[in-house]
């Protein structure tokens, strides 16, 4: 069996696309709204804290894509 079916069934890994699935089926135009709302009231409160967050997310995210893969 694939390593990464067996990551799969012990809920170390998702199933590639289910939790797309999962977030398109409850996605709506109210949702949608409200996310915009959320992010122009961020923008709008600290215009520089919220680009550092977006930075350190992206800085994390490099990080892990670069780590090694574990055995």
């Amino acid at each position: 069996m694939a390593r990464h079916t067996l990551e799969v069934q012990s809920r170390e890994r998702f199933e590639f696309g289910g939790n797309w699935a999962w977030f398109l089926g409850s996605l709506n135009e109210e949702r949608i709204a409200q996310a915009r709302k959320s992010l122009s009231e961020r923008l709008a409160d600290s215009p520089e804290a919220f680009a550092a967050a977006c930075l350190e997310l992206l800085g994390n995210a490099e990080l892990r894509r670069r780590q090694p893969a574990q055995p």
